[in-house]
């Protein structure tokens, strides 16, 4: 298949960013103002400047990708927007949603409330049923019961429902009936089934991450549907690829059926961009430079921050987070966010501290400076008054900057509440922003048992370079790497990303020592592996990825046996009994490297098997050459030098501007400096 132009998208809280690469290589990046309320809006603007205007129009026909990042499912999660969803579960534990695991959210905190299940309990129908642990059925399925839960929730308007059975992980028969009568007697309705979704144990954490996918299925169809609509109006044919959580892509149409494996969208595509950007780093010449793989990333954009982790090139993926406060096994990259992003509002506490976040200006009004109306100060206004943003605007210029806008606002809402000059007013905006991204690295590095100081900080979006260095700097990081265009990165990393599926089971075998690789329980893993990366094949075929062009890489989650916490091991395709003594060997190490200890002499547990497969799209990769779109509108042209504030020990310093087309390899610049 001939390789036209591929086109991402990636809708932030404040932009919307465009990159196109055509048959030659050419690249072209812009942004739009996001739309929060019709995100789809944003997204079909831009691909109307993209084929119909500017000096070199894209032909819509010609467009052979489209990707796509995206925050719809989080914000549906997090403002409530999603369902109204129902739920089929066992008999005796219609509460389990609001039981939980019986944990307060914060331990000391007696106000604390726990967020308010997903489901409404009018919408929950237990089944008379019970499988056992092992898998034996205790109590057959009340299929008649089945059938009048179904009619009870349709009734109540539910057009998508979760099926949870217990223990449907170890048996699923009677998930697979209910979701037979289901699909033959209410066809329209969209059906999240535990054992199809997440075959793992831990009911409480399958039974969350379902909900989930249910309660997002109808937010999601009804975006995915306006934006196919609106695409194709534009004349574009190719497919829609969605940013999956874990750093991948899925087909629309897949993500119709798991729209919860996009709740990580946003930011997932830019950790690809910044492995794969950062592999064609040269290494350092001294021994204390880390290496490129190993990398902390910093995507701080408009409403946000996050920071995540790169090792040897691979970005960490974790099944243990929260959405909103609710489990979700699905895999996501391991992510850190926090309320540090340029749009982030200042403000001072009724004791007097300032504060800064986690409420955001966002893209409507904006930063004061922005001059859309917005009057309260932000990490973005702070910039502005200590020069480090200047008169030539944001966005090619499509953003004008009013300083004065932005003096008044930190004057007004925190230099004269503080008794503080102007400038020690913005400079704290600065450093409190950059304490809490600091946070969010010691948490994702040395509360795990990693250094900073052995990584690398790629440093992005539309505010992560302007921080970059001062936080490298209070971390003892040696590099900071800065793609050259780091406004539209994670946009790039949707074009090098590659279509992504997972599948899981889980068998709670034990390993015995001497015998790692050997044994009933050996075999059992290695045939488990064999079924799970066939299934994982078929998926990617269906994706479009021919068997010959599919990677497949298994992770088992280990444990020392009577724990109560796996440790992901990764390894390649799973053939043979040597691969799982090798895979216990580097559990024992990982396990040191976490806790402090390993016991080489304990039985060891095999929880989970997964299997993960990855194929590349033709013309896949991150962008080389470079084609710069004539700007919409013009911004003031940046001076060849401005005052800059550089704190306290420097003061104001007249400061070399040079812009970042002129860069060249090779050639070097001495600070102090401002790079436009």
């Amino acid at each position: 298949m001939p390789v036209g132009y591929r086109v991402a998208v990636d809708v932030g809280g404040t932009f919307t960013d465009f990159v196109v690469t055509g048959p030659g290589g050419e690249l072209a990046a812009f942004k739009v103002p996001s739309t929060p309320k019709a995100p789809e809006q944003a997204v079909l603007g831009g691909l109307r400047m993209l084929t119909g205007a500017g000096p070199a129009p894209v032909p819509p026909t010609e467009v052979t990708f489209l990707g796509h990042g995206t925050t719809v499912a989080t914000n549906a999660v997090i403002e409530r927007t999603g369902g109204p969803a129902g739920l089929l579960i066992t008999e005796g534990f219609g509460d389990l949603l609001e039981i939980g695991r019986q944990m307060r959210p914060s331990l000391y905190d007696l106000l604390a409330d726990k967020p308010e299940p997903l489901v409404e309990r009018e919408f929950v129908w237990e089944v008379p049923e019970r499988v056992a642990a092992d898998g034996s059925v205790v109590r057959p399925l009340d299929r008649e019961g089945v059938r009048r839960g179904l009619a009870r929730l349709r009734s109540l308007g539910v057009r998508s429902v979760a099926i949870c059975f217990l223990n449907a992980h170890a048996n699923p028969e009677h998930e697979r009936a209910a979701a037979k009568i289901a699909r033959e007697e209410y066809p329209e309705l969209h059906l999240s089934v535990s054992h199809e979704l997440l075959a793992e144990f831990r009911e409480f954490e399958r039974l969350s991450s379902v909900v989930l996918n249910a309660y997002l299925s109808t937010a999601m169809g009804e975006y995915l549907d306006r934006l196919a609509a609106g695409v194709a109006r534009e004349g574009i044919r190719t497919g829609i690829h969605l940013a999956h959580s874990a750093g991948g892509l899925l087909t629309l149409q897949r993500c119709l059926h798991r729209p919860a494996a996009t709740l990580l969208s946003g930011p997932a595509a830019a950790l690809v961009a910044a492995a794969s950007a950062a592999a064609g780093v040269l290494e350092g010449p001294g021994p204390a430079d880390p290496p490129a793989t190993d990398l902390v990333t910093l995507d701080m954009g408009g409403t946000s921050a996050d920071v995540g982790l790169v090792r040897d090139g691979r970005p960490a993926v974790t099944t243990a987070r929260k959405v909103a406060g609710w489990p979700c096994l699905f895999p996501m990259l391991d992510i850190e966010t926090v309320g540090a992003g340029g749009g982030s509002v200042a403000w001072v506490d009724a004791g007097g501290l300032l504060k800064v976040g986690p409420r955001s200006a966002g893209a409507e009004p904006g930063p004061a400076a922005y001059g859309r109306g917005g009057e309260e100060p932000t990490v973005t206004d702070a910039d502005v008054v200590l020069g480090r943003l200047g008169p030539e605007g944001l966005a090619a210029g499509r953003v004008s900057l009013d300083p004065e806008r932005a003096r008044r606002a930190v004057w007004d809402r925190v230099a004269r509440r503080l008794g503080l000059s102007l400038e020690e007013a913005a400079w704290g905006v600065l450093k409190v922003a950059g304490a809490t991204m600091e946070s969010a690295v010691r948490l994702m590095t040395i509360e795990r048992g990693l250094d900073p100081r052995d990584f690398s900080l790629v440093a992005f979006g539309g505010a992560g370079p302007l921080h970059a260095v001062a936080l490298a700097r209070a971390l003892g990081m040696p590099r900071v790497i800065v793609p050259r265009d780091p406004g539209t990165f994670s946009a790039q990393g949707l074009l090098a990303a590659r279509v992504r599926t997972d599948a899981v089971k889980t068998l709670l075998l034990t390993l015995e020592p001497d015998r790692w690789g050997r044994g009933a329980a050996a075999r059992r893993v290695l045939e488990c592996a064999a079924a799970l990366a066939e299934e994982v094949a078929g998926v990617l075929e269906e994706e479009g990825i021919p068997p010959r062009s599919a990677e497949v890489r298994t992770v088992l989650d280990l444990r020392y046996e009577g724990q109560n916490h796996e440790i992901r091991v990764a390894l390649g395709r799973l053939g043979s009994e040597d691969d799982i003594a090798r895979a216990v060997r580097l559990f024992h190490r990982r396990h040191h490297e976490l806790n402090g200890y390993r016991l080489e002499r304990a039985p060891v547990e095999v929880v989970n098997v997964r299997v993960e497969g990855t194929g590349r799209l033709p013309g896949s990769g991150l962008p080389r050459a470079r084609r710069t779109p004539a700007p919409a509108s013009a911004g003031a042209a940046a001076p060849r030098s401005r005052p800059v504030y550089f704190g306290p020990g420097y003061g104001w310093l007249t400061t070399p501007v040079v812009g970042r087309e002129a860069l060249e390899p090779g050639r070097w610049h001495s600070g102090p400096l401002v790079v436009s």
